[in-house]
């Protein structure tokens, strides 16, 4: 069983497709979908016995043209982060006392000031098609070239929420979250990580709208700026992958259906 995503070892991924080959010619379909609902079964209780914090939702079949990282067609992404309530020094160890347990791995704390009103203009700049190369990680020299070009469908930033009623941990109650979505159809690794420093670099007055736009009008692997730091990936959700429905029939077949659940 093998998954085809490129995400961050520390994203938490609400949706993710595995493929587990099987050539069986002369095999029925219906043999094989009794075979989907053993495997779907068996798996649940797999995972639900070994207290694991994977599930699986579904199981289907799919032709063996089907790739789930190429077919994809978008990608969306969740960044929660939350705002502490006056500024500190002594590095990340001093924020850390404001972070709820429930929170831990799941939010990026960051320092005051931070005016979200200047990030809608940023958020527009970003959406469409850029070269993304300042928004990457620098290449080692025996690495082959890669496709920088991407398209952004959506970028926003509203207020977030915790994951506990606030009245279940007093530290909620010092914390201003925020929740950054981030929509495209596929991106270079790290890329929303980055995207996330640079929009709280601007929310801090450390960047601004024309520093973003130098970036994608010179983009360049070493264009990061020194007023920036790359998010961590705490507070990074893959929250749902879509595919088109041709890319789950068979060559020739016309499949009207939707993987059934």
């Amino acid at each position: 069983m093998s998954s085809k995503h490129q995400s961050d070892a520390s994203t938490i991924l609400f949706c993710v497709w595995c493929i587990l080959p099987f050539h069986l010619p002369g095999i029925q379909v219906v043999v094989f979908l009794i075979f989907s609902s053993l495997l779907f079964n068996f798996l649940s209780i797999h995972c639900c016995s070994l207290l694991s914090s994977h599930r699986v939702h579904k199981t289907i079949l799919v032709p063996s043209t089907f790739h789930a990282r190429y077919d994809a067609v978008s990608r969306r992404y969740l960044y929660r982060l939350a705002v502490t309530p006056e500024p500190t020094s002594g590095g990340r160890a001093a924020l850390e006392k404001f972070m709820p347990v429930a929170e831990i791995g799941k939010l990026y704390l960051v320092r005051p000031p931070f005016d979200a009103e200047r990030l809608e203009p940023v958020c527009r700049l970003l959406e469409g098609i850029h070269d993304f190369a300042s928004f990457a990680n620098v290449q080692r020299k025996d690495d082959t070239p890669r496709e920088t070009l991407r398209e952004i469908k959506s970028v926003t930033v509203t207020p977030g929420r915790p994951l506990l009623d606030p009245s279940q941990d007093p530290l909620y109650s010092h914390l201003q979250f925020w929740d950054v979505n981030v929509h495209g159809k596929s991106f270079l690794y790290r890329q929303v990580r980055r995207t996330v420093g640079v929009l709280v670099g601007v929310a801090q007055g450390r960047f601004n709208l024309q520093d973003v736009q130098h970036m994608l009008d010179h983009p360049s692997q070493r264009n990061w700026s020194p007023k920036l730091q790359v998010a961590p990936p705490d507070g990074l959700f893959l929250l749902d992958v879509e595919y088109p429905l041709h890319v789950f029939a068979e060559e020739g077949e016309d499949s009207g259906q939707p993987p059934q659940e």
